[in-house]
Formats: structure tokens, C-alpha cells, sequence
């Protein structure tokens, strides 16, 4: 009786460390998933159980980038390498953003969309910021090669303009941090 018990147990403490690592690796997806949705510092605030009231700023820089000839690309591609395509030249994007102080706000089909200056005012560094960001995405488009069209060049259309800005956590089940105001507006309608 004492060896059923000591076996069953063992099994119960296997269990318990099997069902442990599940609920860290969950845990830690969902962290990964917080952080890609939202700046570090309000995805911080969050993660306390705090709030992050709407907050205007006196100046922010925002940036979109598009990418030209797009519709081009896809009449020429499948749906499959399209979406690879989107992926991987964006990926590289988020990777040029991790060096600088901005932000990916979101991207809207072949269009990004960066912010420098919120949530973490930088001393009006925003606009350096961006601008490198910028030359930097402009050189990656230069050298890039669409993987299943390797003669298709991109062409990146770039724009960027400072100004005041409102910012705030839009959604509860999928939180996103919004930008609005006429910075925002004057280079998405440019």
C-alpha cells in the first residue's frame, strides 16, 4: 500500500510539473504577444493590473511607410507568398524600430506605421529618431529581395511629420495604444 502510494505520487508530482511548464510557456506567450501589441513601458503597467489613462502630448513624431508598387506585387504572386513577403519584410522593419526609441504603432496591409515620443517623451529627440529609422528602413528596401520575384525592386514611400498628439490604450481583451490628432491624420491622407 505504501508503494502504490509513494508511486502514485511521483505521478501526481510529474503531472503537476508537466501541467507547471504548459502554464509558464502560456504565460509566456502571452507576454510575447503584450509586448508586440504595446510599448514595453504601458505593456508594464498592464501586466501590474494598472490602467494607462488617454494623454496628450506636445510633440511626438509619426511616420508611415508604404510600400509602392504593391498591388503590382500581388497581382504577380499567390496568396501564400504575399503574406510570407508581408511578414518577413516587416519583421526586418520591427528589427531597424528595437534600435531606435519608437515604436511600431500597427501596419495596415502594405503600409507601417512607427511613433517616436510616446509613451516615453524623449527631450525632442523624436524626430532624429525617426528620421534615422527612416534612412534605415530606406536602406533595407534598397537591398531587399522578394524572396519568389527576386527582380521586383521595393520602393518604399516614406513620410513623417512632428506634432502634438493624443495617445491612449484602446481595448480591453486586445489592447492596442492609438495615436490620434492632425500628425497623425496629415501624413496618412499625404
Amino acid at each position: 500500500m505504501l508503494r502504490m502510494n509513494e508511486k502514485y505520487a511521483q505521478n501526481l508530482e510529474q503531472i503537476v510539473a508537466e501541467r507547471n511548464a504548459m502554464l509558464q510557456e502560456a504565460q509566456d506567450q502571452t507576454n510575447r504577444l503584450l509586448y508586440e501589441m504595446l510599448p514595453a513601458s504601458v505593456a508594464d503597467v498592464l501586466k501590474q493590473g494598472g490602467t494607462i489613462p488617454p494623454r496628450s502630448y506636445d510633440a511626438a513624431t509619426v511616420c508611415f511607410v508604404q510600400l509602392c508598387d504593391f498591388p503590382a506585387l500581388v497581382r504577380k504572386s499567390r496568396s501564400d507568398e504575399v503574406i510570407s513577403f508581408l511578414n518577413d519584410i516587416f519583421d526586418r522593419f520591427d528589427n531597424i524600430i528595437k534600435k531606435h526609441d519608437a515604436y511600431k504603432v500597427e501596419t495596415t496591409g502594405e503600409t507601417y506605421m512607427v511613433a517616436s515620443g510616446v509613451p516615453n517623451e524623449n527631450e525632442g529627440r523624436h524626430v532624429i529618431e525617426i528620421a534615422e529609422c527612416s534612412l534605415d528602413i530606406r536602406e533595407e528596401s534598397y537591398t531587399y529581395v522578394v524572396a519568389h520575384c527576386p527582380d521586383f525592386k521595393i520602393r518604399v514611400r516614406i513620410g513623417f511629420h512632428c506634432g502634438p498628439i493624443a495617445a491612449g490604450v484602446i481595448g480591453i481583451r486586445s489592447p492596442r495604444y492609438c495615436l490620434f490628432g492632425d500628425t497623425e491624420k496629415l501624413i496618412a491622407i499625404g
